[in-house]
């Protein structure tokens, strides 16, 4: 009963229905791809950042309200073209003379800004201002960016070589374990040497399950910060 609870509570909290149970799988859930280097990690994400990719959206946007302002002051040619299908019901044959169902026209527009006024000039100079800070923010960003994915990435070589230091100390551990073990039988060990390297192996184990976690919470906080974190886990 405890268990169906936890199974069922835990998927409302993923997000699934009432009806739905997360199970546990049987098999070993494989280990997630990292980028190869530093620099792919750099490189992965800034290419997945939102915050990037809205900032350079809003400076694209900035740069043709330059464009259309300036744009405002040169003179505008437009083609203007007109199509009417006509009737005889009010031709009048006396005036017109030939009757044409097809009637047509085609000219050019052009208009030339005489006074535009300072409108069109503070608007501009306003988004060039604006343009220039979003640089700024564009440059900022993608420094913090590139920092916390380096620093991601050397946290995680970091703790994988935290993880194979406790993998070998255990191993000595359980080394002189046997040895004492061994001496034991043959009467030149204590049993209290026995229990003590014991209760180190178990401390060594310990360690050991701790870095391996410390990996994994690394490996994931490298693809949390290269944004490939959810199409890591699907």
């Amino acid at each position: 009963m405890d268990r169906a609870y936890l199974e069922r509570s835990l998927a409302i909290v993923l997000g699934y229905g009432p009806d739905d149970a997360v199970k546990i799988s049987s098999s070993e859930r494989t280990a997630p791809d990292l980028p190869a280097s530093e620099q792919a990690a750099v490189e992965l994400a800034l290419g997945n950042s939102k915050e990037l990719r809205r900032l350079e959206s809003v400076l694209t946007a900035r740069g043709y309200t330059v464009k259309a302002q300036h744009a405002s002051w040169l003179p505008q040619v437009d083609l203007v073209a007109q199509y009417a299908l006509l009737t005889r019901q009010y031709f009048n044959e006396d005036f017109f003379g030939r009757f044409n169902r097809h009637a047509g026209q085609i000219g050019v527009s052009i208009q030339i800004p005489i006074l535009n006024g300072t409108g069109a000039s503070a608007l501009a100079q306003q988004a060039e201002i604006d343009s220039i800070r979003l640089r700024e923010e564009i440059k900022s960003a993608r420094g913090r960016i590139s920092l916390d994915a380096r620093r991601s990435f050397e946290e995680l070589r970091n703790v994988e070589a935290a993880e194979e230091v406790a993998r070998l100390d255990l191993e000595v551990t359980r080394k002189m374990l046997s040895v004492t073990l061994a001496q034991y039988g043959e009467g030149r060990a204590t049993l209290t040497e026995v229990a003590n390297l014991r209760s180190g192996e178990n401390e060594k184990w310990i360690a050991f399950y701790e870095s391996q976690t410390s990996r994994e919470r690394a490996r994931l906080n490298v693809l949390r910060q290269t944004g490939s974190l959810l199409s890591a886990l699907r």
